[in-house]
């Protein structure tokens, strides 16, 4: 194709009807099309540089700063040449994100607006919910409970992507995923802080590299185990699922029915025991400060906690009380041992005979547990007729 061809089509595009606007953009395109053929752009290609004069011999006002501007837009601002074919099309049949400039190419005043007004307030929401998350942590809630809702990280990706898209002209989602990092190093599963490896950005920010050395003496470490091998798992999943530490992505959905009735009636009795246990810490502290209304400081409930400990230390509520100096939140606040003792007797009254499975469902049950989302022998149609065999095994 040559300059001419892409004349003729802006022609084609502008004959219908002819508007005095429309002869004004044909011979736009006209006069363009003929100054890249003085300029001799070559096989569709044309430096940044030749653009630049190409525009500016057009009109005197187009800078280098303005053509960066464009290219940003166009989406080649790091290429050393440009595609003319591609660059005429885009200006005659702009993306609707791109018909106006992006914010971040508009005057000060509309930029210094929607910062103040839209980014950081976003900002800010993002930054308590990382703090929140923290403060779960710190106060050693499950592991489960630490991180977000997927519905608010969904809600606030979803406004990230319309607001990067308000100001660059496309979505751009990397800074809630800088933050959902940050939140996932607080979920227990990590081995470090990213903060704390020794690190550099490469020149646009975009890439970090983690000292590798570093990283291997960390996952080399022992992990303190969060429970017995032999306790039994109620009220929450195996984490570590598929065939490489980041695998966990998506977690086993298929089981037999006593380990579900585990995760599901188990995670019930676990929230009735949370519920018995702020019962009583209430009435606790209805004795404590009952003149007194009003939310009262952690400090004081530790301190009367303790003096009415007295020694006697078998009461888990006024423990709790003594330890964090407000009513329980987390089933994972709970003293271990206690929880161990408790998840032991909820698995005793759950118990139930089981029936055995033929070898090729037991095959397959295995196959989901250890590496979901993967059809088993690689066949997604034998995958699914096995799914509809398990689900109708009473097991």
């Amino acid at each position: 194709q040559t300059a001419s061809g892409w004349v003729e089509r802006a022609h084609d595009a502008c004959r219908t009807p002819r508007t005095p606007e429309r002869e004004t953009m044909s011979t736009i395109v006209e006069d363009f099309a003929d100054a890249f053929e003085d300029f001799g752009a070559k096989h569709g290609q044309i430096s940044k540089q030749t653009l630049c004069k190409i525009l500016h011999h057009l009109d005197s006002s187009w800078t280098k700063k303005r053509l960066e501007h464009l290219l940003d837009g166009f989406g080649c601002s790091q290429d050393i040449n440009v595609d003319t074919y591609k660059f005429f099309d885009w200006i005659i049949h702009p993306q609707p994100s791109l018909v106006e400039l992006p914010l971040k190419c508009r005057s000060e005043r509309q930029r210094s607006q929607f910062l103040r007004e839209q980014w950081e307030p976003f900002q800010e929401e993002v930054e308590n919910l990382l703090q929140s998350t923290a403060a779960r942590a710190d106060a050693g809630f499950s592991l489960h409970e630490i991180m977000p809702s997927h519905l608010r990280l969904r809600a606030l990706t979803d406004k990230c992507r319309s607001l990067t898209e308000t100001w660059h002209g496309r979505a751009n989602i990397s800074y809630m995923y800088e933050m959902f990092m940050k939140m996932a190093e607080r979920d227990g599963h990590s081995c470090y802080l990213f903060q704390d490896i020794p690190q550099q950005r490469s020149d646009d920010g975009f890439v970090r590299v983690l000292d590798g050395e570093v990283r291997i003496r960390l996952y080399s470490r022992p992990k303190a185990a969060s429970h017995s091998k032999t306790s039994p798992l109620v009220g929450r999943m195996p984490q570590l699922a598929g065939e490489s530490p980041i695998d966990n992505l998506q977690l086993p959905n298929l089981m037999r029915q006593k380990d579900a009735l585990l995760v599901t009636v188990g995670r019930r009795i676990q929230q009735f025991f949370l519920w018995a246990l702020r019962w009583k810490q209430r009435r606790i502290l209805g004795k404590m400060f009952s003149m007194q209304s009003g939310r009262q400081d952690c400090a004081a409930v530790k301190a009367r906690a303790q003096s009415m400990q007295e020694g006697d230390d078998s009461s888990v509520a006024l423990n709790l009380l003594v330890e964090h100096g407000c009513l329980v939140e987390s089933y994972g606040q709970v003293p271990q041992v206690i929880r161990t003792r408790a998840d032991e007797f909820i698995a005793e009254c759950l118990q139930r005979p089981e029936g055995e499975l033929d070898e090729e469902l037991a095959d397959f049950l295995k196959h989901c547990q250890i590496n979901p989302g993967r059809p088993y022998k690689a066949d997604r149609v034998g995958h699914k007729l096995l799914l509809l065999k398990a689900l109708r095994s009473p097991e």
